[in-house]
């Protein structure tokens, strides 16, 4: 195996099960990060929220960060009319401040060559009025990773 890693957020999701297959299929170490870990597939409980809990995974990686993926979701947050903005900075702090505390807890792990994925959802790009927080924090990601 190889000894090149892989960091997946969101990795119990629909989207994050399969991109934590596919990256382990082709030889690569899976970190796979979530709300709910779960051991028996090696997925480790992260708060993406927490800047502690997030800092602590580079310990767990003994080599080299190939890739980043962070497919983590966020809530809806509902329409601009009765959205809580709390519900909007929530997303954020998942979609948006989650993957830059990922980035700064392996950063000192990455290759050249190495890539960071963001997964962002068409809400951030093609809005519905029911979904201010999700869309924000997606269209945010978007502009992030272009950086």
């Amino acid at each position: 195996m190889s000894n090149e890693w892989a960091v997946v957020a969101g990795a119990t999701g629909t989207i994050g099960t399969a991109i934590t297959t596919m990256l382990s299929e082709r030889g690569l170490r899976v970190l796979g990060l979530a709300r709910h870990g779960d051991q028996g597939r090696g997925i480790r409980s992260v708060d993406l929220t927490d800047s502690e809990s997030v800092s602590e995974i580079a310990s767990e990686i003994e080599g080299d960060v190939r890739v980043i993926v962070h497919a983590a979701g966020a809530e809806l947050g509902g329409g601009i009319r009765g959205v809580d903005p709390a519900s909007v900075l929530a997303a954020m702090e998942v979609k948006v401040t989650g993957l830059l505390r990922i980035v700064r807890a392996t950063h000192h792990l990455l290759i050249p060559g190495s890539r960071i994925i963001a997964v962002t959802g068409h809400l951030g790009y093609d809005p519905v009025p029911a979904a201010v927080g999700a869309g924000v924090a997606n269209a945010a990601l978007g502009a992030l990773i272009r950086q």
